[in-house]
This record gives C-alpha cells, sequence and structure tokens, in this order.
C-alpha cells in the first residue's frame, strides 16, 4: 500500500492545477534614524529568480508565492546588501530598517515589530500560520533548522533543544514576556499554543542578553499575531487529524481593526488537540494520550502618541504518561530495561488515566511604547500563573483522583527597553524584574521557594564600514532562591549570585561571502530541581536527588558563522561553536534502581563538572532547475566533562537531512516532498568505574542503534473566490513503519517511537471585510 500512497502523492497534484500559491511577501524599507521611507530599493528572491523594486514611499510586495523557505536580497545605494532568510506559510510583512548615512543594512523584523530583534545576532526564523504548524508542539515547528531539536518524554511531552542544551539555558519570550512555569523538568513541555504567535525566531549572540541569564544557549522568540492593517474584521479556520492516535486539532482567528479616534486593532483566537493512545510498529502504547485547549486575546491602541498594548491568553493540557515507564518492583524494571519493553494493554482509547500531569498557564501583559524623534522605547509588565498536577498510580487506588504533586508559582515581571538609532552607533539598554514563588501540596519532589532576579544590560552596535561592524554588549545580574523547608538541607536555604555577562560580534562581507565571529561569557543560576529534587519525578518516571551545593553555571563561549552564495541557485551556511562550562551541572545515572511505595525507578543525581561544549551545523540549499530543489542539513554536537573524562546523558548524535521537493503544474505552485532524516548511534555514552557496572547500568545508559526516517508529503491551496482561500497539506511520517527508538527519549527503555502517522489539514481564510 505505501508504493500507491507515494505515488499518489508525488503525482496527483499535477492534475489539479486550480490549487494556486497564493502567499505573499510585503514591507516597507526606511531609513532607522529619520524614520523615513528609502525610495527605490532593489528586493531580490534568488530561489524565484523575480527582483522588484520599492515605490517612492519605500513599499515592494511579492504575489503568489508558494510555501517554501526564500532568501530576500535587500540593497541601496550607499547601504550593504543583505541576505534575509525567510520561511513562508502565509502572508508574510516585512519592515527593513536601513541605516542609511551609516551606509550598512540595520536588522528586519517580521510583522513590523521594529526593535524586538537586535541586530547582528545570528538568527532563524519560522514563520508560523499554515495548517501543519496548528497542530505542532514549540519543538516540532523547529526541528527543521540545523543544530534545533528535541527531547522528549514519551509521546506527548516534547522541548527544544539548541545545540544538544536545553531546559533553563535557553529562553521562551512569548509576545516580549519570558514563559515562567516549571520549565525546569525535561518532562515539563513548555506551555504554549502556536495559535496565538505569528512566527518563532531563535537569537543568539549579543541581542540574546536583552533576554536574561537563562538565554546562555539562545533566545526563542514568540512574535504574537496582530491585528488588520485597514479597519474590518476576517476570519481563518483550521483542522486536522493524524492517524497515529487518531487525532484531531481545530482552531479558529479573528484579526479586526475596529479604527476610530485610538486606531483600535487586535484579534481573537482558541484552538484545541485531542489525540489518542499512539502505535509504534508493534504495539499500542497504553496511557499515551494528549489534550490541549488554549484561547487568546490582543487589543491595541494608540492614544496620544503611545501606543498601549494588552495581551491575555490561557493554555490548558492533559497528558498521559505511559503505562509502561511506571512499573511496581525492581525485578520487572530490570527486565524492562534489559529487553527494552515495559509493560502495557494493547487497547486503543481516548481516556486518560494515571499516571498523567494536568496543566494550566495564564498570562496578562500590559505593553506601552513611546516613539521620540531619534530614539523609543517601551515597558511590559505582566503576571503568569501556572499550575501543574501530577498524578500517580496512587490515585487510582483513592476513592477520589487527588495529585499526587501540584505546584503553582506565580510571576510577576517587568521589562523596559529602550533603542537609540545613530549614524555611526546604535545603542540599546534595559533592565528586568523577575518575581517568583512557588508553593507544593501533595508529595515531595520540589518544595517552595522564592526566586527573584533582577538584571540591567547595554547593547551597541558600530557601522565600521558598508562591509562589516562590531557589537559589543554587557549584562549585570542580581539574583537570589531561597526557600523554607527543602528536604536536602537541615533549616532554610538561600543561594545569592551576581553575575556579570557579555558578548561581543565582529561581522564582515567579502562579496559573495560573510563571515561572524562571537565571543562572549553568560550564566545562570542553578534551577530549583537542581538544588531541591529529592523523589519520584514523576513525569520523568526516575528518582531525581538535587544538589545545594552547586554553583551558577558559567560558559565562555565562541561561534564562526560562515554564508556563502556564489550564485543566486545555490547557498552554503557553517556554524562551528565552543563552549568552555566552568561547572556544567548535568544528572549522572545512578549504578542501581531505587523501589519506593510508586514502584521500582531509575536513579539520577545532579552534579557540576568543567566540561568542553562544541560542534558544528551545516547547510545546503540547492535550485536544481525550474521544478525542483534539494536541501542538505546537519548538525554534531559534543559534551566533555574534564575532572571525570566522562560525558551526559541524552546529547542528541550526529544527524543528516536531506529534502527534494518538485512544484507541479503549469504555474508551479502546489509543491511535494520527499524527506530522509538520518540519526547514528550516539558513541558517546556516560561510563563509569568497572565497580558501578552491572547489567541494568548498561543497559540505561546504552545508546539505540542508528535509524533513518522517510517522510513525504504534499502541499498548496486555492483561491475558492475572491474573498476565500483554502490552504491544504497532507504528509506521511515514518512512511516505511520503521520500528527505532529515539536516544533524546528518556522512555526509550520502555517503548519504541510511533510508526507510521498520516498527518492532513486544511485551513480557511476569509478575506478582511470593511464595515
Amino acid at each position: 500500500m505505501a508504493k500507491y500512497l507515494v505515488f499518489l502523492l508525488l503525482w496527483l497534484p499535477g492534475f489539479l492545477l486550480a490549487n494556486h500559491c497564493k502567499n505573499r511577501i510585503s514591507g516597507i524599507v526606511s531609513d532607522e534614524v529619520h524614520n523615513e521611507s528609502l525610495s527605490y530599493a532593489n528586493i531580490y528572491i534568488p530561489e524565484l529568480g523575480v527582483g522588484t523594486v520599492a515605490n517612492e514611499k519605500g513599499e515592494f510586495a511579492f504575489e503568489e508565492v508558494c510555501d517554501g523557505s526564500y532568501t530576500l536580497k535587500v540593497s541601496h545605494i550607499g547601504c550593504k546588501t543583505e541576505y534575509i532568510k525567510l520561511t513562508v506559510t502565509e502572508d508574510v510583512f516585512i519592515t527593513v530598517s536601513l541605516n542609511h548615512n551609516a551606509e550598512l543594512l540595520e536588522t528586519i523584523a517580521v510583522n513590523a515589530d521594529k526593535g524586538e530583534l537586535g541586530a547582528g545576532a545570528s538568527k532563524s526564523r519560522v514563520v508560523l500560520g499554515s495548517p501543519e504548524s496548528s497542530s505542532q508542539v514549540l519543538a516540532e515547528s523547529m526541528e527543521k533548522i540545523p543544530g534545533v531539536g528535541t527531547i522528549s518524554t514519551g509521546n506527548g511531552i516534547k522541548k527544544p533543544t539548541i545545540h544538544g542544551l536545553s531546559g533553563n539555558r535557553i529562553a521562551i519570550i512569548n509576545a516580549g514576556v519570558k514563559l515562567e512555569g516549571q520549565q525546569w523538568g525535561r518532562e515539563h513541555a513548555p506551555e504554549i499554543g502556536l495559535n496565538q504567535s505569528s512566527e518563532i525566531t531563535i537569537v543568539k549572540g549579543v541581542s540574546a542578553l536583552k533576554y536574561g541569564s537563562e538565554a546562555m544557549a539562545g533566545a526563542i522568540i514568540l512574535t504574537p499575531k496582530k491585528g488588520l492593517g485597514e479597519k474590518g474584521v476576517a476570519l481563518s479556520v483550521d483542522a486536522g487529524y493524524q492517524s497515529n492516535g487518531n487525532g484531531q486539532s481545530n482552531g479558529v482567528n479573528i484579526p479586526f481593526n475596529i479604527g476610530g479616534k485610538y486606531s483600535l486593532t487586535g484579534y481573537l483566537g482558541g484552538a484545541i488537540v485531542r489525540k489518542g493512545n499512539y502505535s509504534s510498529p508493534s504495539r499500542i502504547l497504553t496511557n499515551t494520550g494528549y489534550k490541549e485547549s488554549s484561547y487568546n486575546g490582543l487589543l491595541s491602541a494608540d492614544i496620544e502618541g503611545y501606543k498601549l498594548v494588552y495581551l491575555q491568553s490561557a493554555y490548558q493540557s492533559e497528558i498521559g504518561i505511559f503505562s509502561g515507564a511506571h512499573i511496581g518492583n525492581v525485578t520487572d524494571l530490570l527486565r524492562a530495561v534489559e529487553n527494552g519493553s515495559g509493560f502495557s494493554g494493547d487497547t486503543f482509547t481516548y481516556q486518560i488515566t494515571e499516571p498523567r500531569q494536568d496543566v494550566f498557564h495564564e498570562t496578562q501583559k500590559f505593553e506601552v511604547e513611546k516613539q521620540w524623534k531619534t530614539w523609543s522605547g517601551k515597558m511590559i509588565l505582566s503576571r503568569q500563573y501556572n499550575r501543574r498536577q501530577e498524578l500517580d498510580q496512587l490515585a487510582r487506588q483513592s476513592s477520589r483522583s487527588f495529585p499526587g504533586t501540584q505546584f503553582e508559582i506565580t510571576t510577576h515581571q517587568a521589562n523596559i527597553h529602550f533603542k537609540k538609532p545613530g549614524k555611526k552607533v546604535t545603542y540599546q539598554w534595559g533592565a528586568q524584574g523577575n518575581f517568583q514563588k512557588n508553593t507544593y501540596e501533595g508529595s515531595y519532589f520540589i518544595p517552595g521557594y522564592y526566586r527573584n532576579q533582577i538584571g540591567a544590560f547595554a547593547l551597541a552596535k558600530y557601522y565600521l564600514s558598508t562591509e562589516s561592524n562590531l557589537e559589543f554588549g554587557l549584562r549585570q545580574d542580581w539574583a537570589v532562591i531561597d526557600s523554607p523547608n527543602p528536604r536536602n538541607v537541615e533549616g532554610s536555604f538561600e543561594k545569592r549570585a551576581s553575575v556579570f555577562s557579555y558578548q561581543i560580534l565582529y561581522d564582515r562581507i567579502y562579496h559573495d561571502f560573510q563571515i561572524t565571529a562571537q565571543h562572549g561569557r553568560a550564566w545562570r543560576m542553578p534551577g530549583p530541581n537542581e538544588l531541591f529534587a529529592n523523589g519520584l519525578h514523576h513525569g520523568a518516571a526516575r528518582v531525581e536527588e538535587g544538589n545545594v551545593n552547586l554553583k551558577p553555571e558559567i560558559t565562555y563561549n565562541s561561534n564562526l558563522d560562515f554564508n556563502y552564495r556564489p550564485k543566486s541557485n545555490w547557498g552554503l551556511n557553517l556554524n562551528l561553536y565552543a563552549n568552555y562550562f566552568t561547572g556544567l551541572i548535568y544528572l549522572k545515572p545512578q549504578p542501581e534502581p531505587v523501589l519506593t511505595i510508586r514502584g521500582a525507578f531509575p536513579h539520577f543525581v545532579f552534579e557540576q563538572d568543567r566540561a568542553w561544549h562544541y560542534g558544528a551545523d551545516a547547510g545546503l540549499d540547492y535550485k536544481i532547475n525550474k521544478r525542483y530543489s534539494a536541501e542538505v542539513a546537519g548538525s554534531l554536537t559534543r559534551i566533555d566533562l574534564l575532572g571525570l573524562g566522562n560525558t551526559v546523558t541524552d546529547l542528541p548524535p550526529e544527524n543528516i537531512r536531506i529534502r527534494i521537493e518538485r512544484s507541479v503544474g503549469k504555474e508551479r505552485k502546489s509543491r511535494i516532498w520527499i524527506q530522509n532524516q538520518w540519526f547514528n548511534k550516539q558513541h558517546q555514552t556516560p561510563s563509569f568505574s568497572n565497580e558501578q557496572s552491572s547489567e541494568y547500568f548498561s543497559a540505561i545508559t546504552a545508546a539505540p542503534p542508528a535509524y533513518n526516517l522517510i517522510s513525504v508529503g504534499w502541499m498548496g491551496d486555492a483561491n475558492l473566490s475572491k474573498d476565500l482561500d483554502f490552504s491544504y497539506f497532507v504528509t506521511v511520517e515514518n512512511l516505511l513503519n520503521h520500528e527505532y527508538r529515539s536516544y533524546t527519549d528518556s522512555f526509550r527503555y520502555f517503548a519504541s517511537q510511533p510508526g507510521v502517522n498520516v498527518k492532513m489539514g486544511m485551513k480557511i481564510k476569509i478575506a478582511n471585510h470593511k464595515k
């Protein structure tokens, strides 16, 4: 059956000529210093072989653009030529600010959010809005970016990684607010529904200093959707389905523009997702269902020169924890780990029972922004509330389903940011305050605690010439975490830190070759779990022990980025990085499991050691001819613990992705693709002294074999009427139904990854109806 499905996906679109790409890439080119438009800039898309010239108002547009990845070449007399990469799945609006007097291109910000993203940082961008992205979680939406991966706990919980680093080493900024929940746990997925965001950008280097100390690996920026540019209201509705787990997703977005004296604009949106038990190629994985719902709204007004924005969002999920990972005794645990098979039934259901997680997260944000003649300022005040209930096996034996553990975190943040462009230098400066309280009920794992941090930063970008620029950033943070009743220390506990960070970046263009060099110092405070964990980490199905003697984690990082595009039909990118940690915090597996009243579980302890973290990412894109294009991307990362001569667990293995696309139809508007992903066996795994070795330890630290995953897909759109657009996609993941296990999945001991999965979805967009 598979070969017929492949044939259908590859050739049927050729007969459906009515399905056209209707995406629009538009924008404005302006002079940043004087805040005026720049007339007659040149904008060129090498992949399409088309270009345009901005009009006298600096406006430009490309119509009927297919979904895909493109490079915009923007140039103007007296300015540096810049290459801007975009992944397009819906209409995109770009504001390009040129420092015309300094003869250097400034940064871009999608959706005209000028000043949100700093200049010169290493950036990767994914534009959201396709039917496929509506059913994805945050980590899945970024997997195509070289160096970005996922760690998972079963099939329902995924977290993003950057060069193998995750958790408190990545800052997630949602609509200008740093996400705060239980992100310290690897089985605590980010509490975000993508329905409220228009794009995702990964920022590293100098500009990451703006987002706090926890952006040491990078910052993931989610840009919120906005209201309409003209008076009226519009509507988009999407629906999706996946065969594995019989999952369904639905979402709606209503952007509007009321206009009037205060130029009121905004949007309302929401989404729901429901999935049943997943299936590996050999069996159904019991209690792996997933439910999610979210809503969001934004209102913006302009009052006497001040832009005011209020945003509110809520996210709720119920996640089943694979039953086969919760095992009643040590003998059965050893058998499951050594044989690679947990114990579970074989019945499909949507019902989610214990063990499970119930998560609720809400955010309120108020923002005020003011633009003066030569500089601008922004202030954001926010509140977040996060409740996580982890219900274990014992809840089944009770007359009522009580939380085995419940955490409630309330976080208040205050941010202020200023920006002043200039002829030879652009300045940014600001400060943040983060004030957090956590309480818990039920079984102990993390105590109640207070965590407060304030920080200030200053950034400068110097325009050295038309081909080069230098950036420098400084940051100072003061942090404290205290707990009145941690179990791994007598009495109360308090840890304070005052740490200085810096970043410096040099960028140079030589004709078709661009090189960027960056070096800096970054840090973070040990997380609550790393300090205080003491007991069963329910969702991860393992016992963890914190270490109150951990010191702040400090790293000295260096990056070299090479971009080469000698011709319009191909380009090459290479990123090399090396980071030295004075004290890397990691989880060390113990030689024997632990038996608790809830069952037998693997045992891990948090420790710290000097370490080298290094690796490389590479990508090549090539337009073969008018119909065919190809992409190749790969990454490699390593961590060497210098004190032990060892390494850490769950480090992503080498991987290579090859993707070939074909446009079909007379106008070549629809696209079909086939992709192969190869993941090597991770040969860098922990190993300890002979006296610690055992069959159990060898099994729990062993890496699964290498594997290949083949996927195919088809996507397109159609204009049903003047005001009605329809887009769709069909993909088949793990086409050959290959049985495999992922080294970055903490449940790899107990179950394989999902088998073949057919996903399909559609989106209907009703154009703006003017009032």
